[in-house]
């Protein structure tokens, strides 16, 4: 049946379960972009008939219920299933209050035509759910990238921090982590030594090299932070082929961006890498449809565009390094993931 396929459709999707009291109506939320979303999936038949009365009744019921809720807006979207769309598309022709905190929407589906009906008065997009409902409606296929949680130690994540420790100590021990010689001695990048004494290897080695505690710190909480959730929904391969590859784009920017400005630096640290997650759990998040252990792509884009201003405004930070981690991260993810066709109430 059409109604149990939608409804599918919003549990793949991880939508929360919210219990009602018929058979026939059932209600999911989700937060996206700081605002609580309502969807409320009607059924109507000879036996459930759509009421105005009581549909506003309960509608006064929900705000009160959800308003409380901390979001900056509570959006209702009712998906009604009719054989009969006509006759109800005036009734739930209600133009929503966009100016409240609490909206709602109305949405129709004739389950006889196979369609989407939004009424002229309604908004007619909303975190792009019309797409997929379409493409339900009509069985179409849409490109996704299939991710699968695996519930596993992220050893590999631990590997990193652990080496990134290992190498910070043993510099310390050497004369410093803050010492230029050390910093070089240990493989950070230096222009001179990577153009002239070819010395490309640097490129990756940067990433492991730290200057200080506090920079060991920031950036091995940052990669337990992504990592752990990132490692769950890759096999190791693909992992360390995004975790490598943002390293080695994010060190390439640096020292082109070093050559094309004449100026010479030493760099050093896992911060390229880092973004590079970030980018890969934005693609993962947005091409799958679901959120990456609780991380969307809309925060994480939250995530860079604050890292980014952060890394403009502070000295001694590579821009180049964070904003070449990132591009990585997003090119390799599409490189090692591979997208499949499927339909929307079988995502996973």
């Amino acid at each position: 049946m059409l109604f149990d396929k939608i409804n599918e459709y919003f549990i793949e999707r991880e939508f929360q379960r919210i219990p009602t009291d018929s058979e026939t109506v059932k209600m999911y939320a989700t937060y996206q972009k700081s605002s609580l979303y309502l969807v409320n999936l009607i059924e109507l038949d000879d036996e459930y008939k759509l009421d105005i009365e009581k549909y506003m009744h309960y509608k006064v019921l929900t705000k009160k219920q959800f308003l409380h809720v901390n979001s900056d807006k509570v959006i209702l979207l009712n998906i009604i299933l009719t054989d009969n769309a006509k006759s109800i598309y005036d009734d739930v022709n209600i133009p929503p209050e966009l100016e409240e905190d609490f909206i709602d929407i109305n949405w129709i589906i004739d389950t006889k035509a196979k369609e989407l009906v939004i009424p002229n008065k309604q908004i007619n997009s909303v975190i792009h759910l019309e797409k997929d409902l379409e493409a339900i409606l009509g069985s179409d296929l849409v490109e996704r990238i299939k991710l699968t949680k695996i519930d596993r130690f992220p050893i590999l994540t631990l590997l990193l921090i652990l080496s990134n420790l290992g190498i910070w100590l043993a510099m310390e021990a050497a004369g410093g982590s803050t010492n230029s010689q050390v910093l070089i001695k240990f493989g950070a990048l230096y222009t001179p030594l990577v153009i002239d004494g070819r010395q490309y290897w640097r490129l990756l080695t940067a990433n492991f090299v730290h200057i200080g505690a506090s920079h060991l710190f920031l950036n091995c909480f940052s990669l337990f932070i992504f990592g752990t959730r990132l490692e769950k929904y890759m096999s190791r391969f693909q992992f360390i082929g995004v975790y490598i590859g943002a390293a080695l784009f994010g060190a390439g920017f640096s020292l082109t961006s070093h050559l094309f400005m004449n100026t010479v630096a030493i760099t050093a640290g896992a911060s390229g890498a880092i973004y590079g997650l970030i980018g890969s759990i934005i693609v993962c998040s947005k091409l799958s449809g679901k959120s990456i252990d609780g991380l969307t792509d809309y925060i994480m884009i939250i995530f860079f565009i604050l890292g980014m201003a952060i890394s403009l405004v502070s000295p001694n930070v590579d821009v180049n390094a964070h904003l070449g981690g990132f591009v990585g991260g997003i090119l390799f993810t599409f490189a090692v993931l591979r997208k499949i066709k499927v339909k929307p109430t079988t995502l996973e």
